[in-house]
């Protein structure tokens, strides 16, 4: 059994009480992993995210802000507002 599947069966098990603590849980582990994402990248880094309509969008890290990373694409079309977390490095 998956560690997500372990994590449902428990979900599912739980009473009204324990939800905030849940919450609580979920909303730390995705700032943890923004961080780590976002301490990975610099200014001018080459990065690409999937965005509206499954369209994969490759561009230059031009700012790196507390909650997002603003990207600049390379067909030099409007820069993007990214969470960290959603980049992935592409080799230049």
């Amino acid at each position: 059994m998956s560690n997500l599947e372990i994590a449902m069966q428990a979900i599912r098990s739980m009473e009204l009480d324990d939800l905030p603590a849940l919450l609580q849980a979920v909303k730390s582990r995705r700032e943890l992993l923004s961080n780590i994402a976002k301490n990975g990248l610099a200014i001018g880094d080459m990065v690409s995210f999937i965005a509206r309509r499954n369209v994969v969008v490759v561009g230059r890290v031009t700012k790196i802000n507390v909650k997002n990373v603003i990207v600049r694409p390379n067909d030099g079309s409007q820069s993007w507002n990214v969470l960290a977390a959603l980049l992935k490095p592409v080799q230049s």
